[in-house]
């Protein structure tokens, strides 16, 4: 182990959320809670870019290739941030350049998990490392200190440097 990985086991391991992964389905239900998301469909609410970007992030990640065969096509939750309320402080740091344009005509920042895997996509760096936080870490990664245990403290990491509340 080098010393970073000691310095995010000895400063983050302690700040560990949820050990036990959450499916798509727990965080979607964690994700309709909140009061600055709307569900949105993937298919009709967000531009054919995104949708195709998703898409092909999605079946190139290394997620993917642990699902079952007979899943030909991923499946997605999407959701879309409200500019009011809690949702604020997603844009107040995300670059207004980033925002999409979606088929309502509004511009804004989305959210997507691909429901087989539950890989979080979206265009807010907050929100996204968020989720992913949220969505937590397999137990035996957890206990055995695994690539996957760092790389999840590194983001615990990147969220306190980069997006202090």
């Amino acid at each position: 182990m080098n010393e970073y990985q000691k310095r995010l086991i000895d400063k983050y391991k302690n700040k560990v959320k949820c050990i036990g992964e959450k499916t798509a389905v727990e965080l979607d239900r964690f994700l309709t809670k909140q009061e600055y998301i709307e569900v949105i469909d993937f298919h009709n609410d967000l531009p054919q870019s995104i949708q195709n970007y998703t898409t092909q992030s999605i079946v190139q990640g290394e997620r993917w290739k642990h699902i079952s065969p007979e899943i030909e096509e991923p499946s997605f939750f999407a959701y879309k941030v409200f500019n009011a309320g809690l949702g604020e402080k997603y844009y107040c740091r995300t670059n207004p350049d980033t925002f999409i344009v979606f088929h309502d005509g509004s511009k804004g920042i989305y959210l997507v998990i691909e429901k087989n895997t539950a890989a979080v996509s979206g265009n807010s760096g907050k929100l996204v490392l968020e989720t992913l936080i949220e969505r937590g870490i397999d137990a035996y990664d957890y206990e055995n200190n695994t690539l996957t245990l760092f790389e999840y403290l590194s983001r615990i990491e990147a969220l306190e440097k980069f997006f202090p509340d």
